[in-house]
């Protein structure tokens, strides 16, 4: 079950990365941008966003590898137990960033 859930979580980070890159590249080659206030500003919300969504996913790297490295090195039950629901706050902060960041990419790409 905690191996699905990392697997698709992991899908989940793959896919937005996908579409930041797409985003990133839309921004990039943009020209109009120089000439109009509002397109400027909201193509600001596309690295921004992409900024939080990467932060969000380093986080979640991060707390599969604590993970990993508690399940090698703790034995005991209740020890586990409390390691994995620290980790499982932290990856659930790690996914609303993702998903805030995304949201931000998808305003500045459709405004």
């Amino acid at each position: 079950s905690n191996a699905i859930n990392t697997i698709v979580n992991s899908f989940i980070h793959i896919f937005a990365f996908l579409i930041l890159n797409f985003s990133l590249q839309r921004v990039l080659n943009s020209r109009k941008a120089l000439f109009n206030k509002k397109e400027v500003f909201m193509d600001f919300l596309v690295p921004i966003g992409t900024i939080i969504t990467l932060m969000g996913l380093a986080i979640l790297i991060w707390c599969i590898l604590r993970v990993a490295k508690a399940r090698k090195t703790i034995k005991n039950d209740v020890e586990m137990r409390e390691k994995l629901q620290k980790m499982a706050a932290l990856n659930m902060i790690a996914l609303f960033l993702s998903f805030i960041g995304l949201i931000i990419v998808v305003f500045g790409v459709i405004l």
